[in-house]
């Protein structure tokens, strides 16, 4: 029989960046979808993965920013049921774009548990840009795990 990673899914920022507030804790809005196996990912209100098998999960996401200042402190962090579970840091230079990219393994109970992407920043503009090469949000089921 055939053994597949699932539920996966893969989501990206659709159509329009995404203006991150100064100073908040932000969740990244991932509005579209390219794989989602199982209908698991909430694409338009919540912008979360609820996955509907118990099971270890590989969870990641990239995304590329506009704007920003120089010697900022960025934070971008994997969320399970509101709780950070992996995180990375990064201090920016003026106005580059710039990528960053975070990805852990979290426990999910196939139910209730949901993860999501967020992001801090303490500049006054930056934007989350669109497109499927620049910003992603992703998982997968751990076989064996």
């Amino acid at each position: 029989s055939l053994i597949t990673n699932t539920p996966a899914f893969l989501a990206y920022r659709d159509s329009s960046n995404q203006s991150i507030a100064n100073a908040t804790d932000v969740k990244l809005q991932f509005n579209a979808e390219s794989i989602d196996t199982d209908n698991c990912y909430d694409p338009t209100t919540n912008y979360r993965f609820t996955p509907t098998v118990a099971g270890k999960y590989f969870i990641y996401s990239k995304i590329r920013l506009n704007g920003g200042g120089s010697s900022v402190q960025y934070d971008m962090y994997l969320r399970k049921n509101n709780s950070t579970f992996c995180g990375f840091t990064h201090e920016g230079a003026s106005g580059d774009p710039f990528s960053m990219q975070v990805s852990g393994i979290a426990e999910a109970n196939g139910s209730s548990d949901y993860f999501d992407v967020f992001f801090y920043q303490a500049s006054s503009s930056v934007a989350l840009q669109s497109g499927l090469v620049n910003s992603i949000f992703g998982g997968y089921r751990l076989i064996g795990a």
